[in-house]
């Protein structure tokens, strides 16, 4: 019987599997040789983060029994059609759109390794998800009012929250920024003392990670190339051990639970690949580039809503991968 309180077989594994590479990575991110290597923005953008979005795909469009639901076709219809009407309405705003949808899907993510990995009982789950929310939300929040420094060749791709500064003058940007900060420690403060009197120690212990890393990633850091590392290095890495362990646990069919880590790195790979040859790609489709971008970027997100629907608590699937850590 495997302890309540870990996703995989234990205190080890779950360390290994959902946060070692992110503290590595918060380590490696302060040397200046590793932020300017084109090694490093290929692993990024194109293996961990454009390559992971296609990982849900295996169990989507390559098991029989999911191909058959209709939620597969509309999301991707639906996705497809977002795409293309904000890129042609709203193309301005197309990075913005890609960059909020990320987030709230990481935000989203770490909630959920949170709530597997604390198991909080029915009268607590609302505390969890609350106190979650303000310890990750707020820091994404002001970093709207945050002066922008250190700014990396992702920052017009990756790191494109909207500009305020058109709305604000710096003063007042400070003036909310220092005020932000304010509720920000009081409620961090608050938040400990219901934790002391609820005694709840070890189940916060998940959120004290997450807090960390988007605390440090939109408050502290002054590098937005490092807080882009941090970000997609706690997302993708535990994303892939998660859906190693779920297809082993639920696709339909043998060879993909028999292969499921060579597949996923395939896919990863494939991704990134794709990701990667965009522009080159477009270059060929110039005379319907607005068709091509909008299907080039249906894969991220129906990823997103995809993940939002096989990770629900009445997915048969994910029932199954709850089960197996009781």
């Amino acid at each position: 019987m495997l302890n309540n309180n870990y996703i995989f077989k234990g205190p080890v594994e779950d360390f290994l599997k959902i946060y070692c590479v992110t503290f590595l990575a918060f380590l490696l991110s302060f040397s200046p040789q590793l932020l300017t290597s084109s090694i490093l923005i290929f692993i990024t953008i194109y293996l961990l983060d454009s390559g992971h979005v296609y990982s849900t795909m295996i169990e989507v469009y390559a098991d029989p029994n999911e191909l058959k639901k209709p939620y597969v076709w509309i999301v991707t219809t639906g996705s497809f059609i977002i795409n293309l009407c904000i890129l042609l309405f709203f193309e301005d705003f197309f990075y913005n759109y890609i960059f909020y949808f990320t987030i709230f899907h990481n935000m989203r993510q770490g909630l959920g390794i949170v709530l597997l990995q604390s198991k909080p009982n029915t009268r607590d789950v609302l505390f969890t998800k609350w106190t979650y929310y303000f310890l990750t939300l707020l820091p994404f929040i002001l970093f709207h009012f945050k002066s922008r420094v250190g700014t990396s060749p992702l920052s017009e791709i990756i790191i494109h929250p909207i500009n305020i500064n058109n709305f604000f003058s710096d003063n007042w940007l400070s003036h909310i920024f220092n005020w932000g900060i304010r509720l920000y420690l009081t409620g961090i403060a608050s938040i400990a003392v219901l934790i002391l009197w609820k005694k709840v120690y070890t189940k916060i212990l998940p959120i004290l990670f997450f807090f960390s890393l988007y605390a440090f990633a939109f408050l502290i850091s002054k590098n937005e190339l490092q807080s882009y590392i941090l970000l997609i290095t706690s997302h993708a890495i535990p994303y892939y051990f998660l859906f190693e362990k779920r297809l082993k646990l639920t696709h339909s069919l043998k060879n993909v639970k028999r292969f499921a880590p060579l597949i996923l790195i395939l896919s990863f790979t494939v991704g990134g690949s794709l990701e990667y040859f965009q522009n080159n790609i477009l270059e060929i489709f110039s005379n319907s580039s607005v068709l091509i971008r909008a299907m080039l970027t249906t894969p991220l997100i129906t990823h997103f809503i995809f993940d939002g629907i096989i990770w629900k608590k009445d997915n048969k699937n994910f029932q199954l991968f709850r089960s197996s850590s009781n």
